[in-house]
């Protein structure tokens, strides 16, 4: 639940961290930041975006299907994310979604098993975050012995018209070795997003140090089915000064506005290396899967998804136009649709309510008739 306050001298951590399972694991600790001084009226308001209890909440499982993965997201940021036409994403949103488990498309057994053996690395790359021999070579360059880091002044990990960002851990600055912190900023132009992605092993807060967007967070398919409220796609608007909060393993896309740029600095919190995981781009992480296989996944053909994964030329920071107004008005409608919403439960309790006092009422009614009570009748 978002909580607001103004900014004052903090007396105790806004996040705590805790060692879980030797994982870190982010604790909210927003009735702490509600306590804060609203004296000061003309300070600048704190805005915290987190609405999960714990970042490591397991709304996800086992079994993940890959169009909720997709499909949570708006059409015009898959179509500005993929680089094809609305038709085309607008084909695959429309088909019946297959089940968990399909028929296998191979022919022999062994066939068969053989494929499953080349599979399982990929699958396991997928989730667990690969990074190619080059990101490597690329990543040691970039390691310091220095106490600070500039990065302002350092080369970005990517850089492209629609973008730049830099990633910080504890290989690429060794007074960070021993620790569970690793820091990333983005900078995106005007209309532009980072484009969908999840990080497979930490949770990421982030604040944003100048301008405005949209994020958007999708829920794992596990809670799908879920009753759990806590785990749901949302969208939210933050600005300067804004804090937000995604867990692991949650896709996730932030964009910014036609006229104004956005940057922010995220705080990553694992044991492990964390590496972003894309969904669409030259970076794409389906691209380590079997075209066939993602194909059955989808219910759509092998040639669709050859011209899914190859139109893109761009990757991790792409070009959106007014996939964040889109998702502002989104909201908008959510925003209202749930004050009408709650406006309506209300007046069902108040009329409820009214129903049992008018009840209450009338027996009290009924009582005064009968008085005074009839005698009783003496035992026989």
């Amino acid at each position: 639940m978002a909580a607001q306050c103004h900014k004052t001298k903090p007396t105790t951590k806004p996040i705590q961290m805790v060692n879980r399972d030797k994982e870190a694991v982010a604790v909210s600790a927003t009735n702490r930041i509600q306590r804060c001084s609203s004296k000061s009226t003309e300070r600048q308001r704190l805005q915290l975006h987190n609405r999960y209890a714990l970042l490591t909440d397991p709304c996800f499982g086992a079994y993940s299907s890959i169009t909720d993965l997709l499909f949570g997201f708006d059409e015009a940021i898959l179509q500005s994310a993929f680089g094809v036409p609305e038709e085309i994403i607008g084909l695959m949103t429309n088909r019946t979604q297959p089940p968990l488990i399909v028929h296998d498309m191979l022919s022999t057994p062994g066939e068969a098993n053989t494929y499953t053996w080349q599979l399982q690395p990929r699958l396991l790359k997928l989730f667990a975050g690969y990074v190619s021999a080059a990101e490597k070579k690329k990543k040691e360059k970039k390691t310091k012995k220095a106490k600070t880091f500039n990065v302002f002044e350092s080369e970005p990990d990517f850089q492209s018209p629609n973008g730049r960002t830099i990633t910080i851990n504890r290989k690429d600055l060794e007074v960070l070795s021993g620790s569970m912190v690793g820091v990333s900023m983005v900078n995106l132009t005007q209309a532009s997003m980072m484009g969908p992605h999840w990080n497979p092993w930490a949770c990421e807060i982030s604040i944003v140090l100048k301008g405005s967007g949209m994020v958007r967070v999708l829920r794992s398919s596990i809670s799908s089915t879920s009753s759990s409220s806590e785990c749901k796609n949302m969208r939210f608007k933050v600005e300067e000064g804004d804090i937000f909060a995604v867990p692991r393993l949650h896709p996730m896309a932030q964009m910014s506005f036609i006229n104004e740029s956005l940057v922010f600095i995220g705080f990553t919190t694992s044991a492990r290396n964390n590496e972003p995981q894309f969904l669409a781009g030259q970076r794409s992480a389906l691209r380590l899967l079997d075209q066939e296989v993602l194909a059955a996944s989808l219910n759509v053909s092998s040639v669709m998804i050859e011209g899914l994964l190859g139109a893109q030329k761009d990757a991790v920071v792409l070009g959106c136009p007014y996939c964040a107004e889109g998702e502002l008005e989104k909201l908008k409608v959510e925003t209202e649709m749930k004050k009408r919403d709650d406006e309506r439960k209300r007046e069902e309790e108040e009329a409820k309510k009214e129903e049992e006092e008018r009840r209450k009422r009338e027996e009290e009614e009924e009582e005064e008739k009968q008085w005074p009570p009839l005698p009783q009748q003496p035992p026989e």
